[in-house]
Protein backbone atom coordinates (compact mmCIF):
# COMPACT_ATOMS: atom_id res chain seq x y z
CA UNK A 1 0.00 0.00 0.00
CA UNK A 2 1.43 3.16 -1.01
CA UNK A 3 1.94 5.53 1.95
CA UNK A 4 0.28 3.11 4.56
CA UNK A 5 2.27 2.64 7.73
CA UNK A 6 2.00 0.01 10.64
CA UNK A 7 2.16 1.37 14.25
CA UNK A 8 6.06 0.94 14.41
CA UNK A 9 6.12 3.84 11.32
CA UNK A 10 7.03 0.92 8.44
CA UNK A 11 5.26 0.36 5.31
CA UNK A 12 2.41 -2.00 5.05
CA UNK A 13 2.56 -5.02 2.61
CA UNK A 14 -1.31 -4.86 1.51
CA UNK A 15 -0.83 -8.08 -0.52
CA UNK A 16 0.55 -9.94 2.87
CA UNK A 17 -2.21 -8.07 4.79
CA UNK A 18 -4.81 -9.27 2.35
CA UNK A 19 -2.99 -12.77 2.32
CA UNK A 20 -3.63 -13.36 6.11
CA UNK A 21 -7.41 -12.35 5.94
CA UNK A 22 -8.06 -14.46 3.34
CA UNK A 23 -9.00 -17.36 5.69
CA UNK A 24 -11.35 -15.21 7.86
CA UNK A 25 -12.22 -13.02 5.01
CA UNK A 26 -12.22 -9.81 6.83
CA UNK A 27 -9.66 -7.35 7.78
CA UNK A 28 -10.08 -4.84 10.14
CA UNK A 29 -7.07 -3.28 11.59
CA UNK A 30 -5.11 0.33 12.55
CA UNK A 31 -3.33 2.07 9.52
CA UNK A 32 -1.17 5.05 9.78
CA UNK A 33 -1.59 7.20 6.37
CA UNK A 34 2.51 9.47 5.91
CA UNK A 35 1.56 12.57 5.13
CA UNK A 36 4.54 15.39 2.98
CA UNK A 37 4.45 17.17 6.32
CA UNK A 38 3.07 16.58 9.86
CA UNK A 39 2.99 13.02 11.46
CA UNK A 40 0.90 9.86 9.89
CA UNK A 41 -2.51 10.26 9.85
CA UNK A 42 -4.07 7.22 12.29
CA UNK A 43 -6.95 5.53 10.41
CA UNK A 44 -8.40 1.70 9.91
CA UNK A 45 -8.32 0.14 7.20
CA UNK A 46 -11.42 -2.30 6.98
CA UNK A 47 -11.79 -4.85 3.96
CA UNK A 48 -13.78 -7.76 3.17
CA UNK A 49 -13.58 -10.62 0.81
CA UNK A 50 -16.52 -10.47 -1.95
CA UNK A 51 -17.78 -13.67 -3.45
CA UNK A 52 -16.50 -15.32 -6.15
CA UNK A 53 -18.94 -14.28 -9.04
CA UNK A 54 -18.51 -10.46 -7.50
CA UNK A 55 -14.90 -10.80 -7.70
CA UNK A 56 -14.72 -12.69 -11.13
CA UNK A 57 -16.35 -9.78 -12.25
CA UNK A 58 -13.74 -7.20 -10.70
CA UNK A 59 -10.72 -9.23 -12.20
CA UNK A 60 -12.22 -9.06 -15.72
CA UNK A 61 -12.79 -5.47 -15.17
CA UNK A 62 -9.40 -4.81 -14.10
CA UNK A 63 -8.18 -6.93 -16.99
CA UNK A 64 -10.17 -4.50 -19.21
CA UNK A 65 -8.86 -1.70 -18.08
CA UNK A 66 -5.28 -2.43 -18.27
CA UNK A 67 -5.95 -3.17 -21.98
CA UNK A 68 -7.93 -0.52 -22.51
CA UNK A 69 -4.93 1.90 -20.60
CA UNK A 70 -1.99 -0.89 -22.46
CA UNK A 71 -0.71 -1.52 -19.51
CA UNK A 72 0.45 -4.89 -17.96
CA UNK A 73 -1.58 -5.73 -15.12
CA UNK A 74 -0.31 -6.78 -12.04
CA UNK A 75 -0.87 -9.85 -9.38
CA UNK A 76 -1.55 -7.50 -6.68
CA UNK A 77 -4.12 -5.73 -8.49
CA UNK A 78 -6.24 -9.41 -9.35
CA UNK A 79 -5.57 -10.09 -5.80
CA UNK A 80 -6.78 -6.89 -4.75
CA UNK A 81 -9.70 -7.13 -7.03
CA UNK A 82 -10.84 -9.72 -4.67
CA UNK A 83 -12.03 -7.26 -1.85
CA UNK A 84 -14.00 -4.29 -1.06
CA UNK A 85 -11.04 -2.17 0.76
CA UNK A 86 -12.10 0.78 2.94
CA UNK A 87 -10.11 3.07 4.91
CA UNK A 88 -12.00 5.11 7.59
CA UNK A 89 -11.25 7.31 10.39
CA UNK A 90 -14.63 5.97 12.30
CA UNK A 91 -13.33 4.42 15.66
CA UNK A 92 -13.93 0.74 15.72
CA UNK A 93 -15.78 0.59 19.10
CA UNK A 94 -18.05 3.13 17.87
CA UNK A 95 -18.06 1.54 14.30
CA UNK A 96 -18.34 -2.26 14.18
CA UNK A 97 -16.23 -3.42 11.15
CA UNK A 98 -19.76 -4.99 10.05
CA UNK A 99 -21.25 -1.49 10.75
CA UNK A 100 -18.57 1.20 8.73
CA UNK A 101 -19.24 -1.91 5.36
CA UNK A 102 -23.40 -1.61 6.10
CA UNK A 103 -22.48 2.19 5.77
CA UNK A 104 -20.88 2.58 2.56
CA UNK A 105 -22.90 0.13 1.23
CA UNK A 106 -25.49 2.62 1.75
CA UNK A 107 -23.51 5.57 0.80
CA UNK A 108 -22.51 3.35 -3.18
CA UNK A 109 -26.70 3.14 -3.20
CA UNK A 110 -26.91 6.61 -2.79
CA UNK A 111 -24.23 7.60 -5.10
CA UNK A 112 -26.32 5.16 -7.77
CA UNK A 113 -29.48 6.74 -6.82
CA UNK A 114 -28.32 10.28 -7.42
CA UNK A 115 -26.42 9.24 -11.04
CA UNK A 116 -29.79 8.15 -12.16
CA UNK A 117 -31.92 10.82 -10.87
CA UNK A 118 -31.54 13.03 -13.82
CA UNK A 119 -33.02 10.06 -15.87
CA UNK A 120 -35.40 9.27 -13.83
CA UNK A 121 -36.94 13.06 -13.72
CA UNK A 122 -36.92 12.94 -17.86
CA UNK A 123 -38.92 10.06 -17.48
CA UNK A 124 -41.26 11.17 -15.48
CA UNK A 125 -42.04 13.85 -17.48
CA UNK A 126 -42.53 11.91 -20.63
CA UNK A 127 -45.98 12.20 -21.86
CA UNK A 128 -47.05 8.25 -20.88
CA UNK A 129 -46.95 5.87 -24.39
CA UNK A 130 -49.65 4.56 -25.67
CA UNK A 131 -49.07 0.74 -24.96
CA UNK A 132 -48.02 2.18 -21.04
CA UNK A 133 -51.67 3.70 -20.69
CA UNK A 134 -53.06 0.69 -22.28
CA UNK A 135 -51.40 -1.56 -19.44
CA UNK A 136 -52.05 0.85 -16.75
CA UNK A 137 -55.91 0.81 -17.63
CA UNK A 138 -56.15 -3.07 -17.23
CA UNK A 139 -55.04 -2.88 -14.23
CA UNK A 140 -58.09 -0.88 -12.71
Amino acid sequence: MRDGLDPAGEPIDLLAVLRKGTKRGLINRPIWIARKSGAPLALRLVAVKKPPQAAGIARRKARQESVKGRHQISKGTLAAAEWVILVTSLASKTFPAIDVLALYRLRWRIDRLRRSAPALQRHLHEPPRRRDYQRMTRLF
